[in-house]
């Protein structure tokens, strides 16, 4: 469904969460995708990107459908310019009883 980044204030899980109800509560207004239900956000993994070790800004990757830990697997990238990007602080959250709204990440700390 998207990544949104997030790059003022301190870390903050409920951010991803935010994120992820408006999106769905969006594609719901417009009917996306117009051939099928709309997209809801069921599963959003949050983390805080770090650019050469330090705090860059917050991702929030959001979903359809939940993914276990096994695909929670990242071991950074670098960029044109040397710079490495590398991943902390993750959390992850999913909803699959009420369409529309995520709960706070609070369920796993990768």
């Amino acid at each position: 469904m998207g990544v949104r980044m997030f790059n003022t204030g301190p870390f903050d899980p409920s951010l991803c969460a935010a994120a992820c109800t408006a999106t769905s509560a969006f594609d719901i207004a417009q009917g996306l995708p117009s051939t099928a239900n709309p997209d809801i956000c069921k599963f959003y993994v949050t983390y805080q990107l770090l650019k050469n070790g330090l705090p860059f800004a917050q991702a929030c990757a959001m979903y359809t459908q939940s993914w276990n830990t096994t695909y929670a697997v990242n071991n950074g990238n670098y960029d044109g310019a040397g710079n490495h990007y590398t991943i902390a602080s993750s959390y992850m959250s999913s909803n699959t009883t009420d369409a529309g709204v995520c709960v706070p990440a609070t369920t796993i700390n990768l």
